[in-house]
């Protein structure tokens, strides 16, 4: 691992309390502590023994408490079945069932609360492209899906966010899929109340040359932090203060979450030197101030990282 900046990142010895960050790589997902001389635990091979299938796009809820990813083990048959897991005990990870059924994920990232008793995730077969719907457990199974992109104005919606409180979700929503030309960032609430547009390319600020498309939102607080292909991709915050990037002024940076401290982590690719070309996992303050470069053996692909304690 290598510092990069003038400013000392924050670090701590193993245990003390800096966080985590989880990402996948390859067919495999991992969780990292946000400090110097961390290595990656493979949370894939604490899954299940011997010959394995894909696992991807592993998120925290947003406390921490509870992994949700997709995988092709765990009995899936698809290859792309919704998963959680209690993050205290990996071994208890099962698939979300509706009826007996797994849940495909429509090869999107999802979101899991903090009690493992609702999840939202993207699926085909709604009145769009793409849309969200949540299920939740009510002690008996898991409920039938809500539906909760009906009154989007965009074909294309996933990727979701929750609020702290669960009661609301960010997400990824527009015209193209993945993230494309004239993509915004949506909110929802998780009963499919209160949808409404965040922000979109056009409130780009003035004098942006190249106003791209938004995706990956989190929440910080009251406050929403994102990616933007605004003259480079780069990580913004909106929220009471305005609208700014993250001060750094790094280009190539993407995919963000925030820690509990209010650190920032994001999928970078702009590190000086980095002639591999992998996409490596940076830590930085909330100002883009002290970034912190964990230079992994692999890597990350660049579909979300979840943070948390």
């Amino acid at each position: 691992l290598a510092a990069c900046g003038s400013v000392p990142a924050p670090d701590g010895p193993p245990g003390s309390d800096v966080g985590h960050v989880t990402f996948a790589s390859g067919d495999a997902v991992f969780r990292i502590e946000a400090r110097t001389g961390a290595s990656p635990e493979n949370l894939s091979a604490r899954l299940t023994a011997g010959s394995r299938a894909a696992d991807r796009r592993v998120n925290l809820s947003p406390a921490g408490t509870r992994y949700v990813f997709e995988t092709g083990n765990l009995g899936c048959e698809t290859g792309t079945c919704l998963a959680i897991a209690p993050v205290a005990d990996l071994g208890a990870a099962t698939l979300v069932r509706v009826g007996g059924a797994p849940i495909d994920t429509a090869e999107s990232r999802s979101a899991v609360d903090d009690g493992g008793s609702l999840v939202v995730f993207a699926a085909t077969g709604g009145p769009h492209e793409r849309d969200l719907y949540a299920t939740r457990d009510d002690g008996g199974g898991w409920t039938a899906p809500v539906l909760l992109t009906a009154d989007s104005p965009y074909a294309w919606n996933d990727t979701p966010s929750l609020s702290a409180d669960a009661s609301h979700v960010l997400f990824d929503c527009g015209p193209t899929a993945n993230a494309g030309a004239g993509g915004s960032i949506c909110e929802v609430g998780t009963d499919g109340s209160e949808l409404g547009v965040v922000i979109t390319p056009d409130d780009a600020p003035a004098g942006t040359t190249d106003a791209g498309p938004l995706h990956h939102a989190v929440y910080d607080g009251e406050d929403v932090v994102f990616e933007a292909a605004w003259d480079g991709e780069r990580i913004w915050r909106m929220g009471g203060a305005g609208l700014a990037p993250i001060a750094d002024g790094a280009n190539n940076d993407n995919s963000p979450c925030v820690l509990p401290d209010g650190r920032i982590a994001s999928v970078y690719l702009g590190r000086d030197g980095n002639t591999s070309g992998r996409h490596e996992l940076k830590v930085m303050a909330a100002d883009g101030s002290a970034p912190l470069m964990l230079v992994l053996d692999r890597d990350l692909t660049d579909e979300g990282l979840g943070c948390g304690p």
